[in-house]
Formats: structure tokens, sequence, C-alpha cells
């Protein structure tokens, strides 16, 4: 869908990196491609061991901005050092490893025409080291979230989280607001893995989630990767304990049947995951939940 002239804002495209020279290459490739043309491109090299320097310098391209850190920051930091150099209206963190198709950000900027959203999350596909679909391979997609594009209420969103209907995540796949960053701050760098979804229910406290089923990036499954650390640990139970009394307010409004069934999914896991002081403490949050 080609946006007109006068819905045509710039986007901020940041890529947090370290040491994917390859990768790299094709994610800024599939940036540069774009049909969507008015966007800065935000390189941030989290001090690889190899300079990525003389990877970006091969795209003559004054849209990209490129960084290298002093010392390693750590994903999270590095994400928050890329969204302070934002100048963009809408924000997308995109994977070193990842690819968008080349009309990713047009599609995407088209879920904005609805004042309302706060957040577009686009259809993917899994691909692996050797760019083969995986979903293909396994014959499911598990982030096809509906059979057609969908708009959901911020608080229905974060309720369907909790109940395990939405499965979300893989920043890539997002595109967001940067005013809202001025509301709700920066992504939480004491949550550990979960940043991002964190970072989702809380814009959707604000506004309302759109979702577009046409598939509109490649996300990049490998043996180091945070993607596949994510999809490994697809209920990272401590930290979604902590973000339930985040999001207390919404929380309250479950009826007893749903907390019940969220109760019973985050004790298997504890009790699957062994005792231990942690554990223990966590046990206590969940019954606590109950009270909500």
């Amino acid at each position: 869908m080609l946006l007109p002239k006068i819905t045509r804002p710039k986007v901020s495209v940041c890529i947090p990196a370290y040491n994917r020279q390859e990768y790299l290459k094709n994610a800024i490739k599939s940036v540069l491609e774009q049909t969507f043309d008015n966007f800065e491109l935000i390189i941030s090299d989290d001090y690889s061991p190899t300079d990525l320097r003389l990877v970006v310098s091969e795209y003559k391209d004054k849209r990209i901005k490129y960084f290298r850190q002093k010392n390693n920051l750590g994903f999270i930091k590095n994400w928050n050092f890329c969204l302070n150099q934002c100048s963009g209206e809408y924000i997308k963190i995109m994977g070193d490893d990842d690819i968008l198709l080349n009309d990713c950000i047009e599609n995407q900027l088209a879920g904005f025409l609805n004042k309302n959203v706060g957040l577009v999350y686009s259809n993917l596909l899994i691909i692996n080291e050797n760019d083969l679909n995986v979903d293909e391979i396994n014959n499911k997609n598990i982030y096809k979230l509906f059979d057609s594009d969908k708009i959901i209420n911020g608080s229905n969103f974060i309720k369907k989280y909790f109940l395990g209907e939405l499965k979300v995540g893989l920043p890539t796949a997002a595109l967001f607001r940067r005013d809202i960053i001025k509301k709700i701050g920066l992504f939480d760098e004491n949550i550990g893995c979960p940043a991002d979804i964190d970072m989702w229910l809380r814009i959707m406290t604000l506004f309302d989630f759109y979702y577009s089923d046409k598939i509109a990036i490649k996300c990049r499954i490998h043996t180091e990767n945070l993607s596949k650390k994510l999809i490994q640990n697809k209920f990272s139970f401590t930290n979604d304990l902590s973000m339930l009394y985040k999001h207390k307010a919404v929380i309250k409004t479950l009826n007893f049947f749903d907390k019940i069934f969220i109760f019973k999914k985050y004790f298997y896991l504890i009790r699957k995951a062994g005792f231990n002081f942690k554990i223990f403490n966590n046990t206590y949050n969940l019954f606590l939940f109950l009270f909500l």
C-alpha cells in the first residue's frame, strides 16, 4: 500500500549490532531497499570484537548513522541507546540478523492511520542460518496471531498475553510511535529478555494494538541469537510474574476463572523449574496474584 505524501512521516530503523558481519549486510540491504524511503537507519555496534564500521562503510547512504560503543552495553542498553538517537515519528528496533521484506515499513505505517493505534505488529517468517523457512519445515507459523488484519483494544491485549492467547515479542516485527517513549520511558534494563514484551504491554496501557497478517519480516533463528532464546523460553515466568503486578490495574478486571487459568500455568512452570528460594518467592507472589 503506497501511502500518500501527506502521510509519509519519518521512520527510525534501529539495528543494535554485534559481530555478525554477513547477517548485518543482509539486514542493512533490506532496509535500504524499502519502498518507503523517508527513514533514518541507526546502527549501534555494541563493541564487537570486529569493528563493524567496515561493513557499514560499504553503503554510501546519508540516511545511515553509525555508532560504535566504547564497551559492551548488553542488548537492552544498546536498544535504549538507539532510542535516544531517534528523530523519526515511528521506531523499529531490528535484529542485526533479520530481514525486512521490501514493503514492510510501508505496510506497517498504514496501521497508524487509526489514531488509537500505538503499535503495529506484522506476521513473519522464521528462517534458519541457510535462509530456509523454518515454519514451512515444521508446517506451522507460531507468530500468525489471526487470520486477517485486526485491531485489539490495549487492555484486551494485556489480558490475552497473560492468558497465553497472544505470542508476541521479536522487536523486528513491531513498529511503534516515538511520542509514547516520553510517556512510558525506555526499555526496562532490569527485566531481562522480555524487555520488548514489557514495552509492548506498557504501550498497550495507553493505545491499541494493530496486527497485520501480511508477512513483512524474516526473523532468523540460529545458535546464539536472542530470538531463539525467547522462543525456547516462551514463558519466562519470573519476569512475567513481575509484569503481572506492573499491570495489576488490568489484571484486576480478569474474572476469577481466568486468574485460576493463569495461576495453574505459572505454578506448573515454577514446579518444573525445581525448588530454590527464588522459586519459593515466585510461588508466594503467584498466590498473592489470585487476590489482585
